[in-house]
């Protein structure tokens, strides 16, 4: 449980953290405070994570499955749309540019956990 809490926080300050990075390189003017802030808030749906876990787990086998994935994919599409209108308020851009910001952003996320993949690979064949 307590290692499930800190690594939301982590997550959501380097998430947070690169986001303002970016949006700063594209001409944001927020601060990274407002950017932590409403990252935040737009992070709360994930709440119901839990409860739709739940609801698959009691309906079982496909059907819970199917519900599962479902109710995921409207929730991180709610997820993603607050996500761009968080980036669009704090960094005071245009939609197209918050949606350019977020694009670019999981563009670098990727490419960082592509580094730490390769990087961890690289160690564990050297030992």
């Amino acid at each position: 449980m307590t290692s499930s809490v800190v690594g939301g926080f982590i997550s959501w300050l380097v998430f947070a953290g690169i986001c303002h990075i970016v949006a700063k390189l594209l001409g944001g003017k927020g601060t990274f405070t407002e950017m932590l802030v409403l990252m935040g808030f737009a992070s709360l749906p994930n709440i119901f994570q839990a409860p739709i876990g739940l609801i698959a787990m009691l309906s079982g086998g496909l059907t819970g499955a199917f519900i599962a994935i479902v109710l995921g994919c409207f929730l991180a599409i709610w997820v993603l749309i607050l996500d761009v209108l968080a980036i669009r308020e704090a960094q005071k851009f245009s939609t197209g540019r918050a949606i350019a910001t977020f694009v670019l952003l999981i563009v670098v996320l990727a490419v960082l956990v592509f580094i730490l993949i390769f990087l961890g690979l690289f160690l564990i064949s050297g030992l």
